[in-house]
């Protein structure tokens, strides 16, 4: 079967191929991939250094933390979306790194791109906690190079919005709501990180938007673990499509029609931030 690359050059080789391809192209991701997956996706996925549909577990472990009873792992779905979806649930309250971790090999090259699909169920409870690693502990995954979660209610301040550090200890915890409306459950959002090596700053995009730009970062890092969790037990939220690599995985959306608001909080005493690990 071709690489997704070569299908989309050999349909786009002339009119009657490109219109060929309006209607054969869709069909065909959905049977190899899923329904509504774009070419780009695909091809992203096929040459990426780490790429996992979360079909199933296989290429991961439960951890590291699991001093106490830690989030549980189940297949799942999500209403009008034809992917595989892992959702994590139950642990351990204030617990973290709990849920899942995996270890890929870092080329020689560092991937430039690191994405993944998150979909809330319970949005009271902070939980989607996405971590990139350069190292294990038995404890958790240090040193990090970044990390990603969705704030809930039990969250003194910036709750109900997505956040990312990069130096738990040190950095700014930047914090993103939206200008209208709010983050919705069952809802699959699209989160994708570039990681500018040279210059140690990453961006981030949701849904193909930029809304994070020139965040510094341990570039000296080598990128090997990725880390799952829920920070509460009663949360509940899904993952899909893990990818690590060069390609950009998703477009960029020019005209977004959602707008996301910046914030940025230093308050290390808050109760539930990374930095505050329960072992």
């Amino acid at each position: 079967m071709l690489p997704a690359l070569e299908v989309g050059r050999a349909t786009f080789a002339s009119r009657n191929m490109q219109a060929f391809a309006k209607e054969v192209l869709p069909r065909l991701l959905a049977v190899r991939c899923r329904p509504g997956l774009q070419l780009q996706t695909a091809s992203a996925s096929e040459a990426a250094v780490f790429f996992d549909w979360m079909r199933d577990t296989r290429q991961w472990h439960a951890g590291p933390n699991t001093s106490k009873p830690y989030n549980v792992a189940k297949e799942g779905c999500v209403t009008g979306d034809g992917g595989a979806w892992i959702f994590l649930e139950q642990g351990t309250d204030w617990l973290g790194f709990q849920g899942l971790y995996c270890n890929f090999a870092s080329p020689r090259r560092k991937p430039r791109w690191v994405s993944f699909r998150l979909c809330l169920r319970t949005l009271e409870f902070s939980c989607g906690f996405f971590a990139l690693s350069a190292d294990r502990r038995t404890w958790g995954l240090q040193p990090l190079i970044f990390i990603f979660n969705y704030r809930g209610d039990d969250m003194q301040t910036g709750k109900r919005c997505f956040a990312l550090q990069t130096q738990p200890v040190t950095g700014d915890l930047h914090v993103l709501q939206l200008e209208k409306g709010q983050i919705c459950a069952g809802v699959p959002y699209e989160v994708s990180v570039h990681l500018d090596w040279e210059c140690g700053l990453l961006e981030l995009f949701i849904d193909g938007t930029c809304v994070l730009r020139e965040i510094p970062f341990q570039a000296d890092l080598e990128p090997q673990y990725i880390g799952l969790y829920n920070w509460r037990s009663r949360a509940v939220c899904g993952f899909s499509e893990i990818l690590v690599g060069s390609s950009r995985p998703y477009p960029v959306v020019e005209d977004a029609q959602q707008v996301w608001r910046v914030s940025e909080s230093q308050n290390r005493r808050e109760r539930g931030l990374v930095v505050l690990l329960s072992v």
